[in-house]
């Protein structure tokens, strides 16, 4: 009986951290910088998807239906626009 009342409490510690994804308290976690727009080689790299991932970090909505070039525009054209 309190062997099932153990799995039961730790089966919901597992669900919990699960849930909301505890980081590992040694994990580095990457912090994100807006100001810094990764070069030009490295977006064109990306597929559309990822372009439209890293414009919504900045606020940016993109159309993914647009090439990766065209994509690429609008994205340095908001970037710049939101830098001055």
């Amino acid at each position: 009986m309190e062997l099932g009342i153990i799995a039961v409490v730790m089966g919901v510690f597992v669900v919990l951290g699960a849930f909301f994804h505890f980081t590992k308290p040694n994990e580095v976690v990457e912090k994100f910088d807006p100001k810094v727009l990764p070069p030009k080689e490295v977006i064109l790299g990306m597929n559309k998807l990822e372009i439209e991932a890293l414009g919504q970090k900045y606020g940016i909505d993109l159309d993914r239906r647009k090439s990766t070039k065209n994509l690429y525009n609008d994205l340095l054209e908001h970037y710049k626009k939101e830098q001055d």
